[in-house]
């Protein structure tokens, strides 16, 4: 008995070593490896597998997990991984370890676009962090959450969670968490016209992300705010913050942070209509596409750049299939927020085309997306292409009366804008003066 209790030891021990090293091959380090980490963790799920240890496999496989779904693996082998490891988990009852489960392999589901079924998985973990006391993992659970109710135009939610966070923080002291929350609250903000709220979280977020080296915060909150700067008509500020988060991203060797800024460079480019820089821009992006696949943010700013290059090239035809490919794609994730933003631009080709009735009927399905969500962003420029279309139909009531709406909606934008530089590009944008002038 005794040899075999010291068999044994000496195989927990192999074990305990392998998994030890698979770490420190799997985790952002120097000694980075995820071959190696993979070679090691298929030696530990082979041991477990002769030891019969339902606990270390689950592990082992929810290691995987984590190594596919963050080192640039496959996201299908990183979902089989994490449902393999999570029915395990369950069968056995193994409460600490399915939550952690849980948290990676939403990950996973939202790099497949697979929006609904992260989000419903997120939100077992986070009512088991709660269950079992883990409040810092609850910070990051809610972190997850953030981005996909900004997606799905639950902005309530995303803004509830945004506040639990907010305490969570002051109560664990976990400020890595709530620099993840914080980079993408300020989305929803700048959805809702809170310009400041918005201003302040992507402030909050840029420092905290450098305060505890989270990469993706200090990346992702000023690609964002470089959108919201475009927004108040100061691209030129938002072309420098834009370039410099690229150049940080580029130094962390991932392929997912530099794509954050390029989404947003090309939109940029084309506000500042330098077509040929959105163009070579967009190419940069169609490249990643081809080694890694574009995910979660990308399959949407992709396909609205196209369209507004076939826009301006005079293609109508080819924006309104790839709007049309954008629509059905957004219905199947059940992504809510910028759906008005496809419809205008696919109002925009009908226009242009020459179906002015069928530009009216898209452009009304565009108003009622942004009502729903409550977007002042995207609603003041529907309802300007409504009034433009409205006018050309000969109805010059109905477009006065929206004009008057545009005006209210830009009236609010301003309101929530304290920084004086800010309100007088937001004033100086031509389309911003010539609605609240008239």
């Amino acid at each position: 008995m005794q040899a075999d209790a010291q068999a044994k030891g000496s195989q927990d021990l192999e074990f305990s070593g392998l998994m030890a090293h698979a770490k420190i091959y799997a985790t952002p380090n120097p000694e980075q490896d995820p071959t190696l980490a993979k070679q090691l963790l298929e030696e530990a799920l082979a041991y477990t597998h002769r030891t019969q240890n339902p606990e270390d496999e689950a592990r082992v496989l929810w290691n995987l997990l984590v190594l596919s779904a963050y080192g640039g693996g496959d996201f299908s082998e990183a979902i089989q991984l994490g449902e393999q490891a999570l029915a395990i988990s369950r069968e056995n009852y193994l409460e600490e370890l399915t939550p952690f489960i849980l948290n990676d392999l939403t990950y996973a589901y939202l790099g497949s676009n697979q929006t609904l079924l992260a989000r419903k998985t997120q939100r077992e973990a986070a009512r088991l962090w709660r269950k079992i006391g883990n409040l810092p993992m609850l910070v990051n659970s809610l972190s997850i959450s953030i981005p996909m109710a900004y997606l799905l135009g639950d902005y309530e939610r995303a803004i509830q969670e945004s506040e639990e966070a907010l305490e969570l923080r002051r109560l664990t002291g976990n400020e890595w968490g709530q620099a993840g929350s914080l980079a993408f609250i300020g989305l929803v903000f700048h959805e809702l016209g809170q310009i400041d709220r918005a201003l302040e979280s992507y402030q909050m977020a840029y420092e905290l992300g450098i305060k505890t080296k989270h990469r993706a915060a200090y990346i992702i909150a000023p690609s964002c705010l470089a959108w919201l700067l475009a927004d108040l008509g100061d691209i030129n500020q938002a072309l420098t913050v834009v370039n410099r988060a690229y150049k940080h991203a580029l130094a962390t060797q991932t392929w997912y942070l530099p794509v954050w800024a390029l989404m947003i460079i090309v939109q940029l480019h084309l506000r500042n209509n330098d077509l040929s820089n959105a163009q070579q821009t967009l190419m940069e992006l169609r490249q990643i596409d081809k080694s890694t696949g574009l995910r979660w943010f990308t399959p949407i700013f992709v396909p609205l750049s196209e369209a507004e290059l076939s826009l301006n090239g005079q293609d109508y035809s080819t924006a309104m299939q790839t709007i049309d490919g954008l629509l059905e794609y957004l219905e199947q994730t059940g992504t809510r927020t910028l759906v008005s933003d496809a419809l205008v631009l696919k109002a925009q080709a009908q226009v242009e085309l020459g179906l002015h009735e069928d530009a009216w009927h898209t452009l009304l399905q565009a108003r009622q997306a942004a009502e729903d969500i409550g977007s002042q962003r995207s609603l003041w420029r529907v309802l300007a292409k409504l009034a433009m279309v409205y006018e050309l139909k000969g109805d010059h009531v109905e477009a006065a009366q929206l004009r008057g709406k545009i005006r209210e909606v830009l009236q609010y934008i301003f309101d929530h804008i304290s920084n004086e530089e800010l309100r007088n590009s937001f004033l100086n944008r031509r389309e911003v003066r010539e609605h609240l002038q008239t």
